[in-house]
């Protein structure tokens, strides 16, 4: 056999070896859990300086207390410097930027709500279509604005109601009530607030928004003031960012306080087959779908988000409302490179191939050929 061949075929099998033993050494001890998240790649560190809004000391060291609460959950070793009231966090390890400061420094509370479902809110809907049918007919209210809007689908792709006429008749009940192109979401209010849609909602009715499928926006009606007593953030004993241990999916565990856990077992109580809406302000963080009663008050919150997204909701949860604004004087992300264990293991992998393959080159070229008669 040619000897560059033998070499290189010698190589080849000693840097399997070497990869998998580098990968036993670097990875032995991690699960499957922390593999996935170093699989994020992070990658980004954060500069920002800002100045709490709040005059009175008191509440601007319980805004500082909140802000390094939710450093912590993204970054244990983040350093925050104040300098005559000017304030510079540096962070680091975020695969992501998107949304951050606005995370970061939100002052929105954070609740847990029931919902008004598509079949609750049928007659409104279906009232509204009869009206925009009877509109169509008159030429002179041809450019309203509800008409508009609800136009159907083969006219217009901008219709809110494009699938739920479909599902109004023993369709799948879902949480949200309507869908919208996200470049279309300013025309959610202008709908809700048009008197015909408006008079036909509950009193206790909040429109909201959260992300959606396909470059969509959901819309949730909100039941406001039906729990005896408020589940917010200030019942949350902590969250953290992980993953689904049967898809591998990111989400969001979560821990209630005692009396917390004894709200939220009530609230999934009446909700059986149901969704419970998670707000941020007015964003409807996600909306999942009660199975049983769940007491204890540890819960796991799954969705359609990517785990940086899981880690921002899990850092507002476990912190809470921002006691007060924050004013941001300047923000820099800077990218970094980390090498993990599997970047070892491949480094290793290629570095033994070289020199397996040279050692066996050298070995093979000082053999004596044997001598034939």
């Amino acid at each position: 056999m040619n000897v560059y061949i033998k070499s290189i075929a010698i190589g080849l099998a000693c840097a399997l070896f070497t990869y998998f033993f580098l990968e036993r050494i670097f990875n032995k001890d991690k699960s499957t859990e922390e593999r996935l998240k170093e699989q994020a790649q992070k990658e980004y560190s954060a500069w920002i300086k800002f100045k709490p809004d709040a005059i009175d000391a008191a509440a601007k060291n319980s805004t500082i207390q909140n802000l390094k609460k939710r450093c912590e959950k993204l970054d244990p070793q983040f350093q925050l410097e104040d300098n005559a009231g000017i304030y510079t966090l540096k962070l680091k390890g975020l695969d992501d930027t998107t949304g951050f400061t606005d995370a970061l420094f939100s002052s929105s509370s954070l609740g847990f709500y029931e919902v008004y479902t598509l079949s609750e809110l049928a007659p409104v809907i279906r009232s509204v279509m009869e009206i925009t049918k009877q509109r169509s007919e008159d030429t002179a209210s041809r450019g309203d604005l509800l008409q508009e809007l609800v136009t159907p689908p083969e006219e217009d792709n901008r219709n809110i109601f494009h699938w739920v006429s479909q599902s109004l008749d023993g369709g799948p009940e879902l949480g949200h009530i309507a869908s919208v192109k996200n470049e279309d979401t300013s025309y959610i209010d202008s709908f809700f607030n048009q008197p015909a849609v408006r008079e036909g909602l509950p009193a206790n009715a909040e429109i909201m928004t959260g992300k959606g499928d396909g470059g969509h926006r959901y819309v949730y009606a909100i039941r406001k003031g039906t729990l005896q007593w408020p589940l917010d953030e200030k019942r949350v004993k902590d969250a953290e960012a992980g993953f689904n241990a049967f898809n591998n999916h990111p989400n969001v565990r979560l821990q209630f306080d005692a009396a917390g856990a004894r709200i939220f077992e009530e609230l999934t109580r009446k909700n059986i087959e149901r969704p419970i809406a998670i707000v941020s302000g007015r964003t409807v963080l996600t909306a999942p779908r009660v199975s049983e009663p769940i007491s204890g008050g540890s819960i796991e919150i799954n969705g359609d988000f990517r785990f940086y997204e899981a880690s921002l909701m899990a850092m507002q949860l476990s912190a809470g409302a921002m006691p007060s604004k924050i004013s941001i004087l300047e923000v820099k992300f800077q990218p970094v490179k980390k090498p993990s264990g599997r970047n070892y293991s491949l480094w290793g992998t290629a570095i033994g191939f070289l020199l397996f393959s040279a050692l066996a080159y050298f070995i093979f070229r000082r053999e004596k050929p044997l001598k034939t008669r």
